[in-house]
C-alpha cells in the first residue's frame, strides 16, 4: 500500500467509527426518552399529578411481601401503580396517620427516587382523606 492508500484507509475507518458511535448515542437517547408505564417521560423533570389510592408501606425492590419497620409511606393507586410520597421538603413521608386509608394526593411526580418498588415519586402538595 502506498502512503496515499493508507491515509485513505485510515480516514474511511475513522469516519465509520464516528458514525457508529453517533448512531449508538442517538439510539440510547431515543430509547431513554420513551414514556414508561408511569405518566412521566424520561426527559421530563416533574409533571403535575393527582392520584387516589390507599396509603401504605412501600415494598423493598426484589423482596416480595416483606415489610420494614418505619417503612417509607407510599400510595398504591386504584389502577395498581405505586408511588413514593415525599413531603414539601423532598424527604420521605414516614409514620403517616393516613396509613391504610384511601386518599387523594396532588403534587408533582418525578422518576422513582427510592430503593423501594415505585412507578415514581410524588412531591406532595396536598393530601386529603376520602
Amino acid at each position: 500500500m502506498t502512503k496515499r492508500q493508507t491515509l485513505g484507509f485510515i480516514i474511511v475507518v475513522t469516519v465509520l467509527f464516528a458514525a457508529s458511535v453517533g448512531f449508538n448515542v442517538w439510539r440510547e437517547t431515543a430509547r431513554s426518552n420513551k414514556p414508561s408505564g408511569s405518566p412521566i417521560a424520561k426527559d421530563l423533570k416533574a409533571v403535575p399529578i393527582t392520584a387516589q389510592g390507599v396509603v401504605g408501606c412501600q415494598e423493598p425492590k426484589g423482596k416480595s411481601g416483606s415489610q420494614v419497620v418505619n417503612c417509607p409511606i407510599g400510595l398504591k393507586t386504584d389502577d395498581g401503580k405505586i408511588y413514593a410520597l415525599n413531603d414539601s421538603l423532598g424527604t420521605p413521608t414516614q409514620g403517616s396517620i393516613l396509613k391504610g386509608k384511601k386518599v387523594r394526593v396532588s403534587g408533582t411526580v418525578t422518576h422513582p427516587q427510592t430503593n423501594y418498588k415505585s412507578d415514581g415519586t410524588i412531591l406532595v402538595q396536598t393530601i386529603n382523606a376520602l
